[in-house]
């Protein structure tokens, strides 16, 4: 939850929108990140998790937001806060789609390694939903095979 504190933010109106976001919509939505870091760094208690707030949108390809960081620059617990909530928002309904299987998001999630995500934050993903038994190692590897031949 700490992540997306900066929400609080954000017109309920463009939270709640059940479609797609016009431009200035999406300008708005993107400020919380930074808005978020913002107000956990100036609670001392939290301060600490002030970058997962701030850096969850950041892209291991630099393509992300607020500041277009790549790679090593993204904290890691960073990039393990933004997959999760790249599952999170895959297998949830939410008012503009219904949830995902998990065999098409971990297909979704493997197909952005080193983009989204670095490569060590989806391969222990990956880990997690096998020890959970929500997927087998042969799904995993037959999604990375289906990719290949794309």
């Amino acid at each position: 939850l700490f992540h997306d504190i900066g929400k609080i933010s954000i017109p309920d109106d463009i939270l709640k929108k059940p479609g797609r976001l016009n431009a200035l919509e999406r300008k708005i939505i993107m400020t919380h990140p930074g808005r978020g870091g913002d107000i956990l760094d100036s609670i001392p208690q939290l301060a600490e998790l002030a970058p997962l707030a701030r850096y969850h949108h950041e892209r291991h390809d630099g393509k992300g937001y607020p500041l277009g960081l790549k790679g090593d620059e993204i904290p890691l617990t960073s990039m393990i806060v933004a997959l999760a909530d790249f599952y999170e928002a895959l297998s949830s309904k939410r008012p503009y789609k219904d949830p995902w299987n998990v065999i098409d998001i971990v297909k979704e999630i493997l197909s952005q390694r080193d983009k989204q995500f670095p490569g060590r934050v989806i391969d222990a993903m990956m880990e997690v939903l096998v020890d959970e038994k929500l997927v087998t190692q042969e799904q995993i590897q037959e999604k990375e095979r289906e990719l290949k031949a794309a």
